[in-house]
């Protein structure tokens, strides 16, 4: 399960910070393994293609941004998240029972 999670989309981190969530939100979007920042409530959703880096760029990118960090969450993937990714990758869907490819 672990390595099926690995190899599927984004992970998601929720932040939650004292300071300005747009310069935050600004700092996040330039980096390399950040897929999509979204406001969320009183935080932000980050999608990022690799949690390892997040967890190590992410604290870097709040201090040099000068916001408090409130609450900092790593959210792998479900396993409703790696089915959806997997039977999602072929595009189309397949055949039924008697029909051509």
């Amino acid at each position: 399960m672990e390595e099926l999670r690995e190899r599927t989309g984004p992970r998601t981190v929720r932040l939650r910070v004292d300071g300005d969530h747009e310069a935050l939100a600004a700092s996040l979007r330039a980096q390399t393994w950040t897929e999509t920042v979204e406001r969320s409530g009183s935080g932000l959703r980050v999608a990022v293609s690799s949690l390892e880096e997040a967890q190590r760029g992410i604290p870097r990118i709040i201090a040099e941004c000068g916001v408090g960090l409130v609450r900092f969450e790593a959210e792998e993937a479900t396993l409703e998240d790696v089915f959806v990714e997997l039977v999602g990758q072929g595009g189309a869907a397949r055949p039924g029972p008697g029909e051509a490819p």
